[in-house]
C-alpha cells in the first residue's frame, strides 16, 4: 500500500478556558535542574536555551526561526487554565500521523558538492525547552502541551505523547508528577462533565505505539495507571501497586540489555532481510517557515496486534502456527524448444507468520513517591521490527529497517482533563532508594548528549557516501557528450504580395465602395492601351475596305464593326478612368 503524504497541523479548536497566555521562557520548576548540571554546555547570558539541545542549528537558521515567537504556535483560547505552566493546543506544526513523522532540521555544516542537493541534519525545536522533553510533533494532535514541553493534559479520551529521544540499552529513569487525577474515583465513566473525569497513565512505549490511545493498550507499550495502581499491557490491567492521584510522583525505570556487537552495520544486499541494519531515508521539506525531516513511521505488525486478542486465538496463530504452504500451481503443458534453457525455479515465498522476540534481561519497574513497587514486567519485546515484508514500491518511504530512532520512549497518557508533568532529572522530587536501582542507572536528561553523538556519526557517514555519489554523477554528466539538437526547418514564406483592400473614397472605384473594384483576375484580363489602339485601327481599316468595295463579308464586318464601335465608343467614354 503506497503511503500518501499528508501534513496535519494540530487542531485549533477552542475550549472553555482563559485567554491565551504565551510564556516567554521556561517556567520555574523546582524539579528542573539548572542548565549547568545537565552535562551539556550552558547558554551564555541573555541567550536562549536552544544551545542545550542536540545539534545546534546554524546562526542564520536559528535567527530565522526565532523571528516567530512561541506564542504564534499556541491556539488562542485553548489553554487549560493551569496558570504559569499552562498547556495549549498547538497550530502550524506537522503532527506524526498517517504513517509519517516529522522532526526539525537545519542545513549541515558540511557543504554538499551539488547545490541542488544540500545536506541537512537534525536541529533543536525553536522553543524554550530542555534537551529531553515531550515531543512537539510526536504526540496526539488533541493533547495539550505546555510551552516548555514538560506538561500535558486533554479534555477528551486517552491521548498520549512520547519523549523526543528513546533508549536502546542500559538502565534509565524519569519521574511523572500527577497534577490532576481522580485516582480510583470515576473508574469506568466517560471524560465528559463539568469537572471531567481525570485519569493518567505513564510508562514506556515503542515507536509503533499509538498516540490516540493510552500507553499499555497494545504490545508496544507498558504502563501503570492511577486506578488501583494496576499495571497495563496488551489492554489487560493486572494488580500491581496502590492507587495514586493528584500530588503523587510516579518513578519509571527501564533496563535493556546491551546490543550485540556489530549490530546496525549495513552490509548491502545481504542486510535486506535484517531489520537491525540501520538505513535512514529522510526527505526534507519546508512547512510554515521551518525545515523538517519527513520519515516513514514504523507500522504495527499484525502478529503484534494479534497478541491483544483476549480469546488467545491470535496469540497462538502468531507465536506457534507455522506458515501455511502456498497452494500448488496448476500444471500446464508447454512445448520444449530445442536449444532454449529453462528458467530456474522461483524462490519459495516468505512465511506469513513472524515470531516476535523478547529481550533477555530486560525489565520495567515503577516507584510511587520514592517507594519501590517491585518488578512490573520482565522479558520485554525487542524494539526492532519483525522481519521485513517484500520491498516497497519505487519512491515509497522505507520503514522496514532500524533508522537509529528505534527503542523505548518515556510515554504519558491523559484522560478527561487529567494532567501530568514529567521530570527527566537529574534532580528528583521523590528520589528512589539507591539500593532499588541497578548499577549505572542514568537519568533521561543524559540521553540527549549520547543521542546527539549517535546522530552525528550517522550524519557523517551518510554525507560521505552521498558526496561520493554526487561527485560521480557530476563527473558522468560532464563527460557525457553534448548533443546539439538539429534546427527545425522553417516553412518558406509565400512570395505573393497581398493586395490591400481599398477603403471608401479610394481612387479606382466608381462610387468609393470596394464592391465596385474589379478583382485581380478581372484586372489582368482588361486590354492594355496598345491593344485597344490596335483593335480600333483594325476596325477602321475594315470599314475603309468595305467602302471601296473590297471582298469583305459585310455581315461579319458589320457585326464586328458594330461591336467594335460600341466598345470603342465605351472605351473613349471611359478613357479617363483607371481600371
Amino acid at each position: 500500500m503506497v503511503k500518501k503524504r499528508r501534513l496535519s497541523p494540530a487542531p485549533s479548536s477552542a475550549a472553555s478556558s482563559p485567554a491565551l497566555v504565551a510564556p516567554s521562557d521556561v517556567p520555574s520548576n523546582p524539579a528542573s535542574p539548572a542548565p549547568d548540571t545537565l552535562g551539556v554546555p550552558g547558554p551564555s547570558a541573555g541567550s536562549s536555551r536552544l544551545g542545550l539541545s542536540m545539534t545546534p542549528a546554524p546562526q542564520s537558521q536559528a535567527q530565522a526561526q526565532g523571528e516567530r515567537g512561541v506564542g504564534a504556535y499556541l491556539a488562542p483560547l485553548s489553554g487549560d487554565g493551569a496558570g504559569e505552566n499552562e498547556c495549549f493546543l498547538w497550530q502550524d506544526l506537522p503532527m506524526n500521523k498517517n504513517g509519517f513523522r516529522y522532526a526539525f532540521c537545519a542545513p549541515s555544516p558540511n557543504p554538499s558538492p551539488s547545490p541542488r542537493h544540500p545536506f541537512y541534519r537534525l536541529a533543536p525545536p525553536p522553543f524554550p525547552c530542555l534537551p529531553v522533553h515531550l515531543s512537539y510533533t510526536d504526540r496526539s494532535a488533541f493533547l495539550r502541551l505546555s510551552a516548555s514541553a514538560n506538561a500535558v493534559t486533554t479534555d477528551r479520551g486517552f491521548r498520549s505523547a512520547r519523549a523526543n529521544v528513546g533508549v536502546r540499552a542500559g538502565s534509565w529513569y524519569y519521574e511523572a508528577i500527577i497534577e490532576r487525577s481522580a485516582g480510583a474515583g470515576g473508574a469506568g465513566r466517560g471524560s465528559a462533565g463539568e469537572g471531567g473525569n481525570p485519569h493518567v497513565r505513564v510508562g514506556w512505549g515503542r515507536r509503533e505505539a499509538g498516540l490516540d490511545a493510552p500507553v499499555g493498550v497494545d504490545a508496544y507499550s507498558y504502563a501503570i495507571r492511577d486506578v488501583g495502581g494496576e499495571k497495563v499491557h496488551l489492554s489487560r490491567p493486572k494488580p500491581y501497586g496502590a492507587t495514586f492521584g493528584t500530588g503523587d510522583v510516579v518513578g519509571c525505570l527501564i533496563t535493556l540489555p546491551a546490543r550485540p556487537d556489530g549490530e546496525g552495520a549495513d552490509t548491502g544486499a545481504h542486510s535486506d532481510d535484517d531489520p537491525a541494519a540501520i538505513r535512514r531515508m529522510r526527505l526534507t521539506l519546508k512547512y510554515k517557515g521551518h525545515d523538517y525531516f519527513e520519515m516513514a513511521e514504523f507500522a504495527a505488525a499484525r502478529e503484534m496486534d494479534a497478541l491483544v486478542d483476549r480469546e488467545g486465538k491470535g496469540v497462538q496463530q502468531a507465536l506457534v502456527s507455522p506458515a501455511s504452504p502456498p497452494p500448488p500451481a496448476k500444471k500446464t503443458k508447454t512445448k520444449k524448444q530445442p536449444g532454449k534453457q529453462t528458467s530456474a525455479k522461483a524462490a519459495p515465498p516468505r512465511p506469513t507468520i513472524r515470531t516476535p522476540t523478547r529481550l533477555d534481561g530486560s525489565s520495567i519497574r515503577f516507584f510511587l513517591n520514592g517507594v519501590d513497587l517491585g518488578p512490573a514486567y520482565d522479558g520485554l519485546f525487542d524494539f526492532l521490527p519483525l522481519r521485513p515484508p517484500p520491498p516497497p514500491k519505487r519512491g515509497e518511504l522505507d520503514a522496514r529497517h532500524d533508522d537509529g530512532t528505534l527503542g523505548y520512549y518515556p510515554m504519558v497518557s491523559c484522560f478527561g482533563r487529567g494532567r501530568a508533568r514529567v521530570n527527566f532529572g537529574p534532580q528528583w522530587e521523590r528520589p528512589p532508594p539507591p539500593a532499588a536501582l541497578p548499577h549505572g542507572t542514568r537519568p533521561m536528561s543524559e540521553r540527549a548528549d549520547e543521542y546527539a553523538r549517535e546522530e552525528a556519526a550517522r550524519d557523517e557517514a551518510d554525507e560521505a557516501a552521498a558526496r561520493v555519489r554526487l561527485e560521480k554523477e557530476m563527473q558522468d554528466d560532464a563527460a557525457r557528450p553534448v548533443v546539439v539538437p538539429k534546427p527545425k526547418k522553417k516553412k518558406k514564406a509565400s512570395t505573393a504580395t497581398p493586395t490591400p483592400t481599398p477603403g471608401p473614397g479610394t481612387p479606382g472605384t466608381r462610387d468609393g465602395t470596394p464592391g465596385d473594384m474589379p478583382s485581380e483576375g478581372a484586372r489582368k484580363r482588361l486590354p492594355t492601351s496598345e491593344a485597344r489602339d490596335e483593335r480600333a485601327s483594325s476596325v477602321a481599316t475594315s470599314a475603309r475596305a468595305s467602302s471601296v468595295g473590297g471582298d469583305v463579308d459585310m455581315g461579319a464586318v458589320g457585326g464586328d464593326r458594330g461591336e467594335a464601335g460600341v466598345k470603342t465608343e465605351r472605351m473613349d467614354e471611359d478613357e479617363g478612368i483607371q481600371w
